[in-house]
């Protein structure tokens, strides 16, 4: 979106309603684009204004695609955010941008849905073969039995490892040399890249 979206076409749109520094200075506004990559963010990932401005702390990826850089600057409050998106309705500019940007991505061929957001953090957590009472449960094909590399895979999909989510690694998968084969494969990529 960084570079398929007209983003100086949809800042000329708001410029005439975006607050200038007046003749008696005082704060300058936040770069105009950056307000609008943010306003899309919270269209595209259905945020509020405290949630948007959470993420952008949060997330390296969405930070990067507003430009802003936490060792210069924070990210724009949320009461920042809230007068800007009341700034675009108040001209009712919520929907020229949202329907410029839609016909511009139709022209290019691109279809947008929602966006979801997805964390997958690897966490240690110790291993467990028991079931509620306590005894081995021979019924899980991964408790204490060896299904090779796929067997590996199978237990990284059912954690959370392929597919999303948070992804908790029990010590068992360490065993036998996980950095192995094609969990290895996937394990040493998610920590490494390789």
């Amino acid at each position: 979106m960084d570079k398929i979206i007209p983003w100086p076409e949809l800042a000329a749109a708001v410029q005439t309603a975006y607050p200038k520094v007046g003749e008696h200075g005082g704060r300058p506004p936040i770069p105009l684009e950056r307000m609008l990559r943010i306003y899309f963010l919270q269209l595209w990932f259905n945020l509020s204004d405290p949630a948007v401005e959470e993420a952008l702390y949060d997330s390296v990826a969405m930070r990067s695609f507003v430009g802003i850089d936490l060792g210069v600057e924070g990210a724009p409050d949320e009461t920042t955010i809230c007068k800007f998106r009341h700034l675009l309705e108040k001209h009712k500019l919520g929907k020229v941008l949202l329907t410029a940007v839609n016909d511009h991505l139709r022209r290019t061929g691109i279809k947008i849905t929602k966006g979801t957001i997805v964390d997958a953090t690897i966490i240690g957590a110790p291993s467990s073969t028991k079931n509620q009472d306590g005894k081995r449960d021979d019924s899980n094909p991964l408790s204490g039995k060896s299904l090779g590399d796929w067997g590996d895979v199978i237990q990284a999909a059912e954690v959370g490892l392929v597919g999303g989510g948070t992804a908790a690694l029990s010590g068992g998968n360490f065993r036998d040399g996980f950095t192995t084969g094609a969990a290895g494969y996937l394990f040493n990529y998610l920590m490494h890249g390789r």
